[in-house]
């Protein structure tokens, strides 16, 4: 058809710029401020998905991402899951539920076909095997979700995924403030398409920075309820410390795990953090003694079920071996240096359509020590012309003052 004939030229179109020019696609911002009230959520949301409407059609009308929602508008397993997972969602995160609808809203798309999305992973956890479902993606056709290499100092991330997303996402500054105008909730985040924010790399106003890799968990019996990891996620944001963020992150009806990694500038700390259904986690300090170390989309520590026929956890385990034959890194400069790796030609770090099909969307460097963020749109390893932005997310270190000396411009929340 055409519009499938459109797409097809579109996607070239695009592959070869990303691939061939490797010039820096932009990734556009909102900032958005509102009261912590119902009514402020929804506006809140309305606003970030009437700006980014465009993306968030493109990213929602994705045939694959249909094809499931077909699922759960039938009876059986799909549509029980999402009826129950909404009526979850609804009850144990309102304001945030209050959010997508509002995104739907100013987006002009469907509330159930948006929470689909933000419930996909579980839901193609729970029906899987299950053949009175319309075969639906499951965490395998979805974005790869990532790789992270750490030091006690720092630490930098590969955010991979399926090539439709590529010029899709975008970053979000989203503050919520009470009837003072003090903040209550204030993070900057990357944002997937009709995702709640929080889900992307991202850092509050408590100078607590996050990132996340997808884990391919097989449970012999997968949850039907609960709540999603973009849920968590979005609460996530809304954590002054460490141990707040893995508390919030560790629910007992979480239904798919991830890799959680936190590094607090405030406090000088790297945790990387493996989840598993209903709430299960173990918790790694990356101190000197264990710096540096490195995490993908395996679990590495606790002892669960994953599925060893994903192709996806064979690329992670290819990404873990790169990093073992890597040299010792031993500052954030050359964590961002292994990152942009492509030495293995199937299964690279730094991805451009690879094996499975995934591309690296951008590498995010947090430097404790520095008390920076910094954004590369290209592979890393062209230097300081692969960098997209740069901002300052702790206050009063010697390296920004000598910046604000010498008058170049520096974003930070107040």
């Amino acid at each position: 058809t055409a519009p499938v004939f459109a797409a097809m030229i579109l996607y070239f179109f695009l592959l070869s710029a990303a691939v061939a020019q490797e010039h820096l696609h932009p990734i556009p911002s909102i900032s958005v401020s509102c009261p912590d009230t119902v009514a402020g959520h929804w506006e809140c949301g309305r606003q970030i998905g009437h700006v980014f409407r465009d993306r968030i059609e493109a990213s929602l009308s994705d045939p694959g991402l249909q094809q499931g929602y077909l699922a759960t508008k039938s009876p059986g397993l799909a549509r029980d899951v999402f009826s129950a997972m909404r009526e979850t969602a609804k009850r144990v995160y309102p304001l945030y539920f209050t959010e997508l609808e509002g995104m739907a809203a100013g987006s002009k798309q469907v509330l159930n076909l948006m929470l689909y999305a933000n419930f996909e992973q579980e839901i193609g956890m729970a029906t899987a095997g299950n053949r009175s479902n319309i075969q639906m993606r499951s965490s395998i056709a979805q974005a790869d979700h990532c790789s992270d290499a750490f030091i006690n100092t720092g630490y930098a991330h590969n955010e991979d995924g399926e090539f439709v997303d590529f010029d899709t996402i975008y970053f979000v500054r989203l503050r919520f403030y009470g009837s003072s105008g003090e903040s209550v909730d204030e993070f900057a985040s990357i944002n997937y398409p009709g995702r709640l924010p929080g889900w992307g790399p991202g850092w509050n106003v408590h100078q607590l920075s996050w990132t996340s890799n997808v884990m391919y968990a097989k449970p012999s019996h997968p949850f039907v309820d609960g709540v999603s990891v973009t849920f968590v996620s979005r609460d996530i944001a809304g954590a002054q410390t460490i141990e707040d963020a893995i508390a919030r992150g560790t629910p007992k009806g979480l239904m798919a795990g991830q890799n959680l990694n936190f590094g607090s500038f405030r406090d000088g700390r790297v945790v990387t953090v493996e989840t598993y259904t209903g709430g299960l986690s173990n918790v790694l300090e990356v101190t000197a003694a264990v710096s540096p170390t490195f995490h993908a989309n395996e679990y590495l520590r606790m002892k669960v079920p994953q599925d060893e026929a994903d192709p996806h956890l064979t690329s992670a385990r290819h990404r873990r071996t790169a990093f073992q034959q890597t040299p010792a890194p031993k500052s954030v400069t050359d964590l961002v240096n292994f990152l942009g790796d492509t030495s293995d030609k199937e299964f690279p770090v730094f991805r451009r359509n690879d094996t499975t099909q995934e591309f690296t969307y951008f590498t995010v460097a947090f430097d404790l020590a520095q008390g920076t963020v910094e954004w590369y749109r290209a592979n890393p390893r062209q230097g300081k012309g692969a960098v997209l932005w740069r901002e300052w997310i702790k206050r009063g270190d010697s390296a920004q003052e000598m910046q604000q000396k010498e008058g170049q411009p520096i974003a930070v929340f107040t």
